[in-house]
């Protein structure tokens, strides 16, 4: 889900396996329908998949997309044609739609693999993504990850490398790794890009719209435990947090942290079971149930202005 600053909210919806992206829809905070977008079908560049989607100023829509080059099909057991995969082609391209979900345009960005970004208010971009260094790999080897982040114009062109901490790697096997989930790049209500690293070591770096990276924090949670599902609400970060080794019963809880320090400050059980955060409404938290419908829940503040829970 893509959060607008302006309560507004991007969906996806695949609509079938054989789809290489899904169409976008772009809703308004009472959920009703203003646009979409085929994220499969981008004029001029043939059949398409993405890396990525992001809102942008005025209600535009931002997609990273790469052109599919061949689907791959198996045939099952009961002699019905499925896909298998899809090879894509390795050029990067930034496209965007205005706010009634109309092509505008597209440009080639020099990104890497991974790609994930968000948008700042003047249009311009935060992307990051993963390269391979330049190191001989053996026969067998898995190639090792760097970190290739930058902000770029709306026409591609990057203005400000942006260096990002080693924290953004996965080394825990003494080679670097790309970490799973990708970390995720949010638009701060101070204009800002947070970008969340999950997991069970989080980390926050919030990047300003020159390239600089403002701050760099650990997140403090509980040994054991990981995040992921990241949202932002106001100045707080929330995350569904649950053990890091699966056991036998999932008892699912949100975590809040203090985006200045990284400290949890609060850590709450929930009763909606599976449910997704999703866009921060000002009046409550949207999110996605089981159901495939959007719930808004509604914050209780205490003391010292944190979110004690929902409801």
């Amino acid at each position: 889900m893509g959060c607008g600053q302006d309560g507004t909210f991007l969906l996806p919806q695949s609509f079938g396996t054989e789809r290489a992206a899904p169409i976008i829809a772009r809703l308004s905070a009472n959920g009703t329908l203003l646009a979409v977008v085929d994220a499969e079908r981008v004029p001029g560049l043939g059949r398409t998949s993405i890396e990525d989607f992001a809102p942008g100023p005025n209600g535009e829509t931002y997609l990273m997309a790469r052109r599919v080059f061949k689907q791959y099909y198996f045939r099952d057991e009961h002699g019905q044609v499925a896909p298998s995969g899809r090879a894509d082609y390795p050029e990067v391209w930034l496209v965007r739609y205005d706010k009634n979900g109309d092509f505008v345009d597209k440009k080639q960005v020099n990104a890497a693999s991974r790609v994930r970004f968000a948008v700042f208010p003047s249009g311009e971009l935060f992307v990051l993504s993963y390269g391979t260094n330049n190191h001989q790999v053996r026969l067998g080897d898995l190639p090792l990850w760097m970190v290739v982040a930058g902000v770029f114009s709306r026409d591609g062109v990057l203005l400000h490398s942006v260096t990002l901490p080693d924290f953004f790697l996965n080394t825990v096997s003494g080679k670097s790794r790309i970490p799973s989930p990708t970390p995720l790049p949010m638009l701060g209500a101070d204009g800002d890009v947070y970008v969340v690293k999950e997991g069970a070591t989080p980390a926050l770096a919030v990047i300003s719209p020159e390239g600089t990276a403002i701050r760099i924090t650990t997140l403090a949670v509980p040994r054991g435990q990981a995040l992921d599902f990241s949202r932002l609400i106001g100045n707080r970060l929330i995350a569904r947090m649950a053990p890091f080794e699966p056991t036998g019963s999932f008892q699912q809880s949100f975590a809040e942290f203090d985006t200045e320090t990284g400290a949890m400050v609060s850590n709450y059980k929930f009763s909606k079971a599976n449910w997704m955060p999703g866009c921060d409404l000002g009046s409550g938290l949207t999110g996605i149930n089981p159901a495939g419908t959007l719930d808004v829940l509604s914050p209780i503040q205490s003391s010292g202005n944190k979110l004690s829970s929902l409801q």
